[in-house]
């Protein structure tokens, strides 16, 4: 897959001991018209996005998903969204905004606690060997 060459490539250009950090959407049901129109063509749950960087020699440092207070809103807006909603949709009016900053930095402090066990998005943390 593209993924597993991105993955191959970022590993040829690390120094030994280097660090990947990625992210990518999570749950292949959530997949959506979002996805479309950000071009995403996988989802993956936190145990399927490791098991892609340990097949290419990553060692997992850390895995967790992210965006987890904002999932129940997206679940429902999912749940309830037409199909072809145009992009200007997307992007949230400044309050709006401002709102999401918030529960992302509340999040961000919360990470350095735990690690969730869903969320919207899932990062690993990858280190080559040395």
């Amino acid at each position: 897959t593209e993924l597993a060459k991105a993955l191959a490539e970022f590993k040829r250009v690390l120094k030994p001991g280097g660090i990947l950090i990625i992210r990518e959407p999570a749950y292949s049901w959530l997949k959506s018209h979002h996805d479309t129109i950000f071009e995403s063509s996988e989802r993956f749950t936190k145990k399927e996005l490791a098991k892609k960087l340990k097949n290419v020699g990553f060692l997992i440092r850390e895995k967790t998903y992210i965006n987890t207070l904002l999932f129940p809103l997206v679940l429902l807006k999912r749940l309830f969204e037409r199909k072809d909603y145009p992009v200007a949709e997307m992007f949230p009016k400044n309050s709006l905004f401002n709102f999401f900053y918030y529960i992302l930095v509340l999040e961000a402090w919360i990470l350095k606690l735990i690690s969730f066990p869903f969320g919207l998005s899932v990062v690993c943390v990858g280190q080559k060997k040395e």
